[in-house]
């Protein structure tokens, strides 16, 4: 009898939560596609500033989405403008040599279209050095675990931000000794040492942080920041076959703007969610000052600090995923030179994907200061 009382109630809590269970369309969001979005900290030497417009809850985004043409600058509080940004991509504009003063206040001025936007007027953070950059790899398949350490003895401000810039050298999955002139289509041997070398063996890929990387000490003793975790790299990642580097900019915020910034990364994590709690209406310190338009922001500034990481592929930290490349000795579709051997002129060939590196979304484009010499 206990049994059967005990499916009765199981069976009414189910139903009961179902029947709270309804997709949600927040009317805010679904009346306002065109929401500006302002995200940048004003900082001293280059200040990166991004502007797009909201998307509805089912909408893709596109790149209509960034907003194009805008007039972005630095003010200072007796109306000095910097030098205006350049729109560098889509949709992220970048002023370089801004060069702040701790006894003044700056705020960003944004004009598009018709509108000014602005935002507050602040006097610049001080923000301490990084103490370093770590990792661990706590077993082997597992992630490469990527974690900055902080501490600052003056105590003012007990909140941190953290951005990150990534690049990575990776080759191929096979080295091809020959290739194709694309000139007349002669075969060609490639001769790493004297050259011709093989260009589409080395590549390098880039890659920036997209959350919101925040940490508060306000409830610790000392202003001490360990063991932050700010990205994992999985095994199989090919960032962890030759050479990969990391730099990490750090920045002090206001409790203010941490707690938008923390707002603003928990509703990007539970949005898709059934569950998802309604987007909170926080809509940072930027405005629109000639007329009433929804934006959303919270434009900081703070003198940053940065610090890096090489981790070499000789660290063995990287784990190479099965990858069937089958060779062959016809040219068939998809198939490109692999190998050909002088002596008996026999020629393989194998697929593109597994002897171009360019086919595995890298670039030839090798930064000025990178340590190693491959083209």
């Amino acid at each position: 009898m206990r049994l059967k009382i005990k499916h009765i109630i199981l069976f009414f809590v189910i139903y009961s939560l179902q029947s709270c269970i309804s997709e949600y369309n927040p009317t805010e969001l679904a009346g306002n596609p065109d929401i500006i979005v302002v995200d940048g900290i004003i900082t001293n030497g280059e200040t990166v500033v991004r502007l797009s417009k909201s998307i509805g809850i089912n909408e893709k985004f596109s790149s209509a989405k960034h907003l194009y043409n805008a007039k972005v600058y630095v003010e200072t509080g007796n109306g000095e403008l910097s030098e205006q940004a350049k729109m560098t991509e889509a949709g992220k504009y970048v002023i370089a040599n801004v060069d702040l003063k701790a006894d003044r206040e700056y705020r960003l001025k944004i004009i598009y279209n018709e509108d000014t936007l602005v935002s507050e007027f602040l006097s610049p953070l001080h923000t301490p050095e990084i103490d370093s950059i770590t990792w661990k790899k706590p077993a082997p398949g597992a992630a490469v675990e990527l974690f900055v350490h902080a501490k600052d003895t003056s105590n003012l401000q007990r909140f941190y931000r953290w951005t990150y810039e990534e690049i990575w050298e990776y080759t191929a999955k096979l080295y091809a000794n020959v290739g194709i002139n694309p000139i007349d289509s002669s075969r060609v041997l490639y001769d790493e040492v004297n050259g011709p070398r093989n260009e589409r063996y080395y590549c390098w890929n880039y890659k920036k942080s997209s959350s919101f990387i925040l940490e508060s000490s306000a409830n610790l003793s000392d202003n001490i920041i360990r063991y932050k975790k700010i990205h994992e790299i999985p095994a199989t990642n090919n960032r962890l076959s030759v050479l990969y580097y990391i730099i990490v900019n750090q920045y002090h915020v206001r409790k203010s703007a941490y707690d938008y910034f923390e707002n603003q990364q928990k509703n990007i994590e539970s949005m898709g969610s059934i569950f998802a709690p309604i987007p909170s209406e926080m809509k940072g310190n930027i405005k629109c000052i000639n007329r009433e338009i929804p934006v959303i922001g919270f434009v900081d500034v703070a003198f940053n600090t940065s610090n890096y990481l090489y981790i070499s592929g000789d660290e063995n930290l990287y784990e190479s995923p099965y990858t069937f490349c089958e060779v062959s000795k016809e040219m068939e579709p998809g198939y490109l030179p692999y190998t050909f051997d002088p002596m008996s002129g026999d020629m393989d060939y194998a697929p593109a994907h597994c002897i171009d590196c360019l086919k595995m979304g890298g670039t030839k484009n090798k930064p000025d200061f990178w340590p190693n010499s491959h083209l």
